[in-house]
């Protein structure tokens, strides 16, 4: 809307909202302008249109010229708690090094992490490796994993450009991180879906309580299996799925601070403290259980040249199925629509 709607009463511009959202939900992508003369009126806009299931929520602070640094943050502070429920999506770029998560390499692991607080649903997408997409940087098409060279904003535009939809956050870990995270929650419980050895470590069928360097084995293993790739990367949700319940659990989110120190730099995010924070409070506040799904897309291994990083080697390529893309697209759009 135009600036125009700060004349309009609140109510009012709520019952325009609704009539919108009736009309062109799910056919266009909604936007809210929740500015009013004062804060507490936006808030409750903005609580409201995320009632509504707007995709997103725009604002100008009240006082619209020479306003200070801090007043600016206090106010989008203020309308982002007053809905700190929008879906969003994180998109998981892990890198296959140890050490400092700064190093620039290549992104192995690719998770889509669909999260919806009103329904309390998490969907896992993975994305394989060699997935053959065309590289935001380069505007050619290669492995996905390469598009991690360029870093993890690289990574994050060509997949939200693959996917044409926007990723809200991304964070990136290596082994170090995983190890690091695992501990710091005090180990987490992983059902195992096989027996199995890998690193020296042995996995039984059932639940079992793994420590940081046993649940990297886990999720790093894949030659123990037929469908070696595959298997690995449902390993790495469920790491990743046991991590989130782990959080959520009550003796570990009424202690987070102590848990956010213990793995301060061991990640890399653009997703702000603030925004961590009230998804916490949130939780503890409503205690809620969460439903989660696990999906991945497919594709036809193929040998082929081509490749925008190195053109003229014949490498492995997965070339994306059609019907698996469009399948876990819908499965994406249905967690952010609520359904």
């Amino acid at each position: 809307s135009s600036g125009e709607c700060i004349y309009q009463s609140v109510e009012d511009r709520k019952k325009i909202l609704e009539n919108v959202m009736k009309a062109v939900k799910g056919k266009l992508t909604i936007i809210a302008h929740v500015a009013c003369n004062n804060t507490k009126d936006s808030c409750e806009l903005a609580a409201h249109a995320e009632s509504q299931g707007v995709d997103a929520i725009a604002a100008i602070p009240p006082i619209y010229f020479h306003l200070p640094e801090y007043a600016i943050a206090e106010y989008w502070n203020d309308i982002s708690a007053a809905a700190p429920n929008t879906p969003f999506i994180i998109y998981i770029s892990g890198i296959d090094t140890y050490g400092s998560i700064t190093t620039v390499s290549r992104s192995d692991v690719n998770m889509i992490v669909t999260v919806n607080p009103n329904t309390k649903k998490i969907l896992l997408t993975s994305i394989p490796r060699d997935y053959y997409v065309t590289l935001a940087n380069m505007k050619k098409k290669d492995k996905l994993t390469h598009s991690g060279i360029a870093g993890p904003e690289n990574t994050v535009k060509t997949m939200a450009q693959f996917l044409g939809t926007d990723i809200n956050y991304y964070a990136r870990v290596n082994f170090t991180s995983l190890v690091t995270m695992v501990d710091a929650l005090g180990g987490i419980t992983v059902n195992v879906d096989r027996d199995f050895s890998a690193g020296g470590y042995t996995y039984k069928l059932g639940l079992q309580q793994m420590n940081g360097k046993e649940a990297l084995a886990y999720s790093r293993e894949r030659h123990s299996f037929a469908d070696g790739d595959n298997v690995r990367v449902k390993h790495q949700q469920d790491v990743l799925m046991a991590m989130l319940n782990k959080m959520m659990s009550s003796a570990v989110i009424t202690n987070y601070t102590s848990v956010l120190t213990a793995v301060s730099g061991c990640f890399e995010t653009n997703m702000a403290a603030s925004d961590i924070t009230d998804l916490i409070k949130m939780q503890i506040n409503d205690n809620a259980s969460w439903t989660f799904k696990q999906k991945q897309f497919t594709g036809t291994g193929v040998m082929q040249t081509g490749g925008a990083y190195m053109p003229d080697s014949k490498l492995y390529y997965m070339i994306p199925n059609d019907d698996s893309v469009k399948e876990n697209l819908q499965a994406i759009k249905d967690v952010l629509n609520g359904k």
